[in-house]
């Protein structure tokens, strides 16, 4: 059976105390103790150790953020959730900077609350797990998208030029759009760009390309898609191996909130790397 989480809610306010009580209650989560501010508050969490607490931060606001102070210096692994009557951008900012894990404004609702509370615990959690070796690093990517079709002619390059297209003018994203058709590779004319340099280019580089260097092998459309053509000559995909697509797949997907591959109409090893 899964543990209850436990809580600690600092408020001096009794009522308000004792209506934040009620809804932890409801939510089945264990409020071990309630307190004021001070020393007190800090005592409790230091020897209570709870998984989180609850805290109201009301002008005038020397003692709370003091106390919200205290407590995330002391014990850094404790969130500490604040809620205020006060919506105000400063106060905000203070709780942020005083090690706040949340910010909510009252009148609390129980579905915010519940949903702030596990976010937060969810999130101290994943960082006790990367601390113990049990999660990997995380490795900073885009989205990966490959438009493939099992023969030519049926709208790949449309569909991916028009992809890209949308998420940069209307998501406003970062996109790397690229060509990867090893037979007619007409993303540059669909597009109606001019190609200096092509995937062929950039994957024989590769080694010595850096963030900066990176843009010199792209093209950037009027949309703000950035394009990599495929080469001008069918010959130059002959040195183009697996390896090297996987490669400039992650290059880019390391400096483009999303990459889409535009795939030729049939399977071979360049399309296997891009799946």
């Amino acid at each position: 059976m899964a543990r209850v989480p436990q809580v600690i809610v600092v408020d001096p306010d009794r009522e308000s105390a004792g209506e934040v009580q009620k809804m932890l209650n409801m939510l089945g989560l264990s409020v071990i103790a309630s307190t004021g501010y001070g020393v007190e508050a800090f005592t409790l969490a230091f020897q209570l150790k709870p998984d989180i607490v609850l805290m109201r931060i009301e002008e005038p606001l020397v003692r709370p953020v003091q106390t919200l102070g205290r407590l995330t210096d002391g014990l850094p692994d404790l969130p500490v959730i604040v809620y205020s009557t006060e919506a105000n951008i400063r106060l905000m900012r203070q709780s942020m900077v005083s090690g706040a894990s949340d910010y909510l404004q009252e009148p609390l609702s129980k579905d915010e609350l519940e949903s702030s509370i596990m976010r937060v615990l969810e999130r101290k959690e994943r960082e006790a797990m990367r601390r113990r070796g049990e999660l990997e690093d995380p490795v900073p990517q885009g989205t990966i998208i490959t438009i493939f079709g099992a023969k030519g002619g049926i709208g790949k390059t449309t569909i991916a030029s028009n992809l890209a297209v949308a998420l940069a003018t209307e998501a406003h994203q970062t996109v790397a759009l690229v060509d990867m058709d090893t037979r007619f590779g007409d993303v540059a004319i669909t597009m109606d760009i001019p190609v200096e340099r092509s995937i062929a280019d950039l994957a024989r580089n590769l080694d010595s390309v850096d963030r900066n260097t990176l843009r010199d092998y792209l093209v950037r459309h009027e949309s703000g898609v950035y394009i990599l053509p495929a080469p001008t000559r069918p010959s130059d995909w002959r040195n183009l191996h697996a390896q090297h697509i996987r490669d400039v797949v992650d290059v880019l997907a390391q400096t483009h909130d999303f990459v889409i591959l535009d795939t030729p109409g049939t399977f071979n090893e360049i399309v296997a790397a891009a799946i």
